[in-house]
């Protein structure tokens, strides 16, 4: 019985009671018997097999064809039934050698295969009979006997010996027993059937012979075109397992030995090559296995692993192969190019599976042909069977997009590369006509790799390629493709093997694969080794391995018959490198040896870098750098060396360095000198008033430079001296008018002041002259405090005059006076409100904003986000607009040292240490020093002293007109010369895709930004209206709102 787990020997006896039912008896279990009943409509049991794993077949007397298994879980369940008989089944018969069962009853017999039940394999009615009573088939399975009731026995083949073999396209096989057929497949001659004398056990078939026999004879016929004839037979030493024939000679296999023979004509006239037996007596402990025979070569292996190859013509081995374990079978192409051979283990190398197909049942390949196998069946035809790999439309256009890609695939494996194109066409893919071009090259066909990558429009390969058609060398072409494909390491295998093998030396230099290169060229080329370490180093120098680079660079050296060129490249890597690796002297020397001036600014730049300030001055001051060694020289405070060198040096810079030590030296005469060749007028001027005292010296620079600064200091210089009218015009002329006018109406020197204002005056400076001249007469004595507010008053009116008259550009004007004194005057909230009100009046009379309103505005509004950003402790925008507002300082004059101070401790405070250091800088000057607040002066000196100069790049976010990367409180696009709008809550320049409009002043922000400061309970930053969390939306059409596209000039 069939169990859960195998038995190791039969458990079951079974037996027929009263033949309706099947009784079985586990020997294993024997207080449990089993016994089957049934359906009384099949009638009595006739006979049952056991088959298969537990598996039992009956037969009914009623015609039916019943199968159960014995399994424990399946008892009682039929597999399978059927009525196999229309009266009356009297036998049933199993052949486990053919698989098939058969039954008999009435005049008919049925036969089925045991592995689809439902499948008849054959019908055969015996006309002649009226009833079968029993069959039986013989153990090979090749015969069934049938016994009739009138005492008649019919014996059938069933089973023809499974025997072919090809050549060529020539198959032959057995079509019975006697019977061997003869066809070519491919040119669709008709068949020759051949009669012998005997049940051939082997066969073999040539271009014009055929080969039968058995045990130890063979018959040799001649194949005509239409028929065949003997002619002759011939026996061999031992039982023969295989043949193999061709034009003219057969090879014989039998007991592990070949007998290799001429066909016919055998005349003794030369022994030698009419017959040879294999192997020789000096190899006869050689067993041969298999063996295969082609036109030119018979190839034999053994069971040590052996592969030969017997060249006919020069009957002689000239080949042979050592395969790791013994070699079962082989099998040769006709041509004899390739050969497959299978080992004990059943292992072998790496293939390509382009598909598989499975081969019926019973059936045996003779031929493959095309994609198309022939098979021999056991009934003694052929059938032919077409691989998967080879299924394919005639018609291309019937495919879908994915079938195609299939089909090209299976095209390229198959190498059928016109095939393959034609399905490109259709696809008229880019990447398809890639994986062809590459599939041609690696099957060296360039003819159509050319075409594929004119296709592609891939000029550089097709040139290459065209470069390689005449070439002769297989291999030294099979590099060239492999490294064009990108497989290096095969194009140096195939360049080392092919008659150019210093291609693989070239290749690996132009990958710049130097460890590689340098092993090559060893054997290669030695004489190559100095150049090759050469591009070495440089390339290590490049990737900043200076030992290994200085090395290479030592080895590139040539004493003798080098390049003069080569060696001066090697010694100025010599140089850069050692300096590099801390040998100072050593690539000072060099370089200073060599007459390389760019080679000594290199150096220089590294000894600068290094620090050795004094070695890198010395090889600039030799390279004739002399602006770069005098900065260092500088540096070193060796003003000899510096005044030496500004003779051949024009930049400013560098004289302006020199005047300042020159100044700090206490000469001033000639710190005058070189101030005045770097252009630096209020230094030159500074020193004629205070150090030189030349105050004649110093009124000619500032008239014929026009310095406002120099004249300032002038003015300065004659007020000291109570000069008034000197002081008075040179205020004029460093266009101080406002203070120049406080000095003339304190000293009584109207006139004068307005003789020097002369035709430059502008209607304000007459209408304010003559305003404080009338208030001059009318209240003496009143304090200079009130003058000025009187100012500021009369401009007021000036403006509610321009406004009730709607003349709206006159009113921006005076209001920008009018914030201009408020903001001097440190009233910066009235300043802010001036100019947001006179803002908003501009654009609801559709006027273009002028240019000096919006950026005394922004200002402004940045010192505003400043402390609103420093109360909520938000230091990082808060630095940020401090340093727009310290950026434009002069412009806040009345609270100059606060904001400065403030700037300093907010970069501070937020990391941006570079910028802190710059501020505390400008603070502590010497005129600014004393003003410090004492409470942050010696933090202020700290960062001064000890500078920390790190400072991160202020982030960037996209423009809002063209998506450029602008840092976030740029206000000017480098892009697209826009000038973009900035936050009313952060001052940065707005955000495409995050913007709101605040629905009083109607400015634009960022609004999440704003929305943060809404939820903290602030008001609108501009215009301090109170704002509401949901009415904060997203503006998408910003432009029109924002930037007023109907303003007018």
């Amino acid at each position: 019985m069939k169990q859960d787990e195998r038995a190791m020997a039969e458990n079951t006896v079974s037996l027929i009671v009263a033949k309706k039912t099947l009784f079985l008896y586990n020997l294993n279990d024997p207080e449990n018997p089993i016994e089957l009943a049934f359906q009384n409509r099949y009638g009595n049991i006739v006979a049952y097999k056991w088959f298969g794993d537990g598996y039992i077949l009956l037969g009914f007397s009623g015609g039916f064809f019943v199968v159960i298994s014995t399994h424990l879980k399946e008892i009682g369940q039929e597999l399978f039934q059927a009525k196999n008989h229309r009266d009356v089944l009297n036998d049933i018969a199993i052949s486990t050698t053919l698989s098939k069962a058969a039954s008999c009853g009435d005049n008919v017999i049925k036969i089925h295969e045991l592995s689809d039940l439902k499948e008849t394999f054959a019908v055969i009615t015996l006309d002649d009979e009226r009833g079968l009573e029993w069959l039986e088939w013989s153990d090979d399975g090749q015969l069934l006997a049938v016994a009739t009731p009138s005492g008649n026995i019919h014996v059938y083949l069933t089973k023809l010996p499974v025997l072919g073999g090809a050549h060529g396209s020539r198959v032959a096989y057995l079509t019975s027993l006697l019977e061997v057929t003869i066809a070519n497949i491919v040119e669709k001659e008709q068949p020759v059937t051949v009669s012998v004398d005997v049940e051939p056990n082997f066969l073999g078939v040539g271009p014009y012979h055929l080969m039968v026999g058995m045990n130890n004879r063979a018959w040799i016929y001649t194949l005509g075109e239409d028929s065949a004839a003997l002619l002759r037979d011939r026996e061999y030493l031992g039982t023969i397992t295989s043949v193999r024939v061709n034009s003219d000679y057969a090879s014989v296999l039998y007991e592990g030995k070949i007998q290799f023979h001429l066909l016919e004509g055998e005349t003794g006239e030369d022994e030698e090559r009419e017959s040879r037996l294999f192997p020789s007596a000096d190899q006869a402990d050689m067993h041969i296995t298999d063996h295969a025979l082609t036109a030119d070569f018979l190839i034999y292996s053994t069971d040590t692993g052996g592969l030969y190859f017997f060249f006919i013509e020069d009957w002689q081995t000239v080949s042979d192969y050592r395969h790791t374990t013994s070699v079962s079978n082989i099998y040769a192409e006709p041509s004899g190019r390739r050969l497959v051979l299978v080992d004990s283990k059943g292992e072998g190398h790496h293939v390509e599976l382009i598909g598989t197909t499975k081969i019926p049942p019973s059936q045996v390949p003779l031929l493959l042909y095309n994609g198309e196998v022939t098979l021999q069946t056991a009934s003694g035809r052929t059938a032919p069977l077409v691989l998967s790999s080879h299924e394919m439309e005639a018609n291309i256009h019937d495919y879908s997009h994915e079938q195609l890609r299939k089909a090209l695939k299976k095209n390229i494996a198959l190498r059928r590369f016109k095939d393959a194109s034609a399905i490109c066409q259709v696809l008229n893919n880019k990447q398809d006509w890639e994986v062809l071009g590459k599939a041609c090259l690696w099957c060296l066909n360039l003819e159509l790799g050319m075409r594929v990558y004119r296709q592609l429009g891939d000029v550089g390969m097709v040139w290459s390629l065209q470069n390689l058609v005449d070439l002769e060398d297989p291999l030294l072409l099979g590099g060239h493709l492999a490294m064009y494909l990108g497989d290096f390491n095969l194009a140096q295998d195939l360049y080392l093997r092919s008659s150019v093998p210093v291609a693989a030396l070239e290749m690996r230099r132009d990958l710049l694969h130097w460890d590689q290169a340098l092993h090559l060229a060893k054997k290669l080329a030695p004489d190559q080794i100095p150049y090759i370490s050469r591009e070495y180093a440089q390339q290590l120098e490049f990737t900043g391995d200076y030992p290994g680079a200085l090395t290479h660079y030592e080895r590139g050296v040539v004493n003798t018959g080098g390049s003069e060129e080569h060696n001066a490249a090697c010694k100025a890597g010599i140089a850069r490198t050692a300096l590099r690796c801390g040998d100072i002297r050593r690539g000072v020397n060099i370089a200073a040896e060599m007459n390389n001036r760019m080679l000594k600014r290199e150096c220089a730049e590294i000894l600068e870098n290094k620090k050795q300030y004094a070695e890198a001055a010395v090889l600039y001051e030799s390279g004739n750098f002399h602006e770069k060694a005098a900065s260092l020289y500088i540096r070193l405070k060796n003003w000899t060396k510096v005044g030496q060198l500004l003779v051949n040096i024009n930049s400013p810079k560098m004289h302006l360095q020199y005047a300042k030590a020159k100044e700090s030296d206490g000469q001033y005469h000639e710190a005058a000198t070189y101030y005045e060749s770097a252009r630096d007028y209020e230094s030159v001027i500074r020193l004629l008033l205070h150090n030189l005292n030349s105050p004649e010296e110093a009124v000619r620079i500032v008239r014929e430079t026009k310095s406002v600064e120099g004249a300032k200091m002038v003015a300065r210089f004659f007020q000291k001296l109570n000069d008034y009218n000197s002081a008075i015009q040179f205020l004029v002329l460093s266009k101080c008018t406002d203070e120049a006018f406080q000095l003339a109406r304190t000293h009584g020197k109207m006139e004068l002041y307005a003789d020097i204002l002369g035709s430059d005056a502008t209607p304000e400076d007459y209408k304010s002259a003559v305003k404080h001249l009338i208030r001059s007469a009318q209240s003496s004595g009143t304090e200079d405090s009130e003058s000025i507010q009187l100012a500021i008053d009369d401009a007021k009116y000036l403006f509610r005059l321009y406004m009730a008259k709607s003349q709206y550009r006159e009113a921006a004007k005076t209001a920008i006076i009018i914030a201009r004194e408020e903001q001097n005057s440190g009233n910066y909230r009235h300043a802010h409100d001036m100019l947001l009100g006179m803002y908003g009046e501009l654009q609801r009379q559709k006027i273009r904003i002028p240019a000096d309103m919006s950026s005394a505005l922004l200002l402004l509004h940045s010192y505003t986000l400043a402390r609103l950003h420093v109360r909520r402790g938000d230091h990082l925008k808060a630095a940020r607009m401090l340093i727009r507002v310290a950026n434009n300082i002069s412009k806040f004059p009345a609270h100059m040292i606060p904001i400065l101070t403030s700037t300093v401790i907010e970069c501070q405070r937020s990391g941006l240490k570079n910028s802190s250091f710059n501020f505390a800088a400008m603070l502590m000057r010497p005129e600014t020093r004393n003003q410090i607040d004492e409470k942050y002066k010696k933090k202020i000196e700290a960062i001064v002293r000890k500078p920390q100069k790190t400072e991160e790049e202020e982030p960037g976010s996209p423009c809002p007109f063209c998506s450029s990367p602008v840092e976030e409180t740029t206000l000017e696009c480098g892009q697209c010369q826009n000038t973009l709008p900035y936050c009313i809550a952060t001052g940065r320049h707005i955000l495409p895709d995050d913007i709101t409009v605040c629905p009083s002043c109607k400015f634009p922000a960022i609004r999440t930004e704003l929305m943060k400061l809404v939820e903290d309970g602030e008001d609108c930053p501009m215009c301090s209206s109170a704002l509401e969390v949901d009415k904060i939306s997203v503006t998408t059409n910003w432009k029109s709102t924002v930037l007023n596209p109907d303003a007018q000039d």
